[in-house]
């Protein structure tokens, strides 16, 4: 009763809230985008499933975008609404938001703009992360039941505010929540402390980007492998025509401590591969090209792999990588994401300009699965070092591990939204 009568008087308030921050939004100069926080969003939604994700951080997001990756190779006709309260990440994902996403603030916290809100975008399941805040708009929610799933829950850093307490919301919002992902065994703990069933609770780490391995040609792969049996091999990946030239000294410096060493070089744009190849042959490195139908031989210096849709094998082949787009400003700044040679068990080179990729830069930096290059000198260095299977073995494994701890979370995610779309929803 006194939960339901804090509900209550929270709306009120709520709702008188509502219409000050509406009075103060129309005084705005900048009021574009005041429509999304007054529930009266302008896109329309798409006659499709569509789920509602809620973040909160740059690494929430990574990890959103490969949930939707992968869960869009089903091939099912899947929407997104994401939403987030940080100008720093609207920015970002004006840049960078996948196909058949939608991104947008949230509405203000007054049951007048989240009921329309909830209204126009009828989600069929909501994924909330970190803590359950905005209790109207999670009881709204729960009121429509549409299924709630809270990712990477953490233990809240401080205690709920005294308003919070007496009207004994905090704990109640939790059990909204038909699964609660926990980062770890201590916010899980305090989870069952707060009384939330223990079989809603899963440990099942921190939300962090990862990635399915890319795919190949698993008899080309055995072939390839068979030719370079007993090369070194490294790779030069996504190159830009500013590192071709730092590319062909650092191979040239290398080879003059491991006269077998292989490279294998993937342009940024496959048109320009005859043109490198030339550049290889002129600088008196033996090269043959991919899109010729060659292949590397005992002499072969450098392998020009100019065709698309085959970087999972290039990766597969070379233990170590070196990321192209990182070492010159150029079209495409920080190159690929450096979470798919790391899927792959490939030791990473890379250098400053990391552009949308230096958190997960940093991740596996952390983990000890990269190494930092700055020019033809140090990446000749770092190639030297790790001719060395032990040492690039050991930094493999540590990218490995980092992106696979991440895609287990992601996984997960797809696994209970997958059930909530196969679940047919009672009125």
């Amino acid at each position: 009763m006194a939960q339901s009568f804090g509900l209550m008087l929270y709306y009120v308030l709520a709702h008188q809230y509502g219409v000050l921050q509406r009075r103060r939004l129309e005084h705005q100069k900048d009021a574009t985008r005041i429509h999304e926080r007054l529930g009266t969003p302008k896109e329309r939604r798409p006659d499709a499933p569509l789920i509602w994700c809620h973040v909160k951080t740059k690494t929430q997001v990574d990890a959103f975008f490969e949930t939707i990756s992968r869960i869009r190779e089903d091939g099912d006709e899947l929407w997104f609404l994401l939403t987030s309260e940080s100008a720093d990440l609207d920015d970002f994902l004006k840049q960078h938001l996948p196909e058949q996403c939608f991104h947008l603030f949230l509405p203000l916290q007054a049951p007048q703009f989240i009921r329309p809100y909830l209204e126009h975008w009828k989600p069929d399941a909501v994924v909330w992360t970190e803590n359950p805040s905005h209790p109207l708009i999670l009881c709204e929610i729960a009121a429509r039941k549409i299924p709630l799933i809270l990712a990477d829950a953490n233990m809240p850093a401080a205690k709920p505010s005294l308003f919070h307490q007496l009207l004994r919301l905090d704990k109640s919002l939790y059990q909204k929540f038909e699964a609660i992902l926990a980062r770890d065994e201590e916010t899980a703990d305090w989870l069952k402390r707060q009384g939330i069933e223990t079989d809603k609770i899963e440990i099942i780490g921190p939300m962090q980007e990862g990635t399915v391995a890319l795919a190949c040609n698993e008899v080309e792969r055995a072939r390839l492998a068979a030719l370079l049996l007993t090369r070194p091999i490294w790779l030069a990946a996504c190159c830009s025509e500013n590192e071709e030239a730092i590319v062909i000294a650092a191979h040239k410096t290398a080879m003059r401590r491991a006269h077998r060493l292989l490279l294998i070089v993937v342009p940024e744009r496959p048109e320009r591969g005859s043109t490198l190849a030339q550049d290889f042959e002129a600088a008196g490195l033996n090269t043959c090209l991919r899109s010729g139908g060659e292949d590397p031989d005992e002499n072969t210096q450098v392998y020009v792999a100019d065709t698309e849709g085959e970087m999972g094998l290039w990766y597969r082949l070379a233990p170590t990588t070196f990321m192209g787009g990182t070492l010159e400003p150029n079209t495409k700044p920080g190159g690929a994401s450096p979470y798919d040679p790391a899927a792959l068990g490939s030791a990473i080179l890379h250098g400053p300009e990391l552009g949308p990729f230096a958190d997960s830069y940093a991740r596996l930096g952390e983990a000890g699965a990269t190494e930092f290059v700055e020019d033809k000198t140090t990446l000749a260095t770092a190639v030297e070092t790790l001719l060395a299977p032990d040492k690039a073995a050991i930094m493999a494994h540590n990218a490995w591990a980092v992106s696979s701890g991440g895609s287990l979370v992601t996984g997960r995610i797809i696994e209970l939204l997958t059930d909530v779309l196969d679940t047919p929803r009672a009125g």
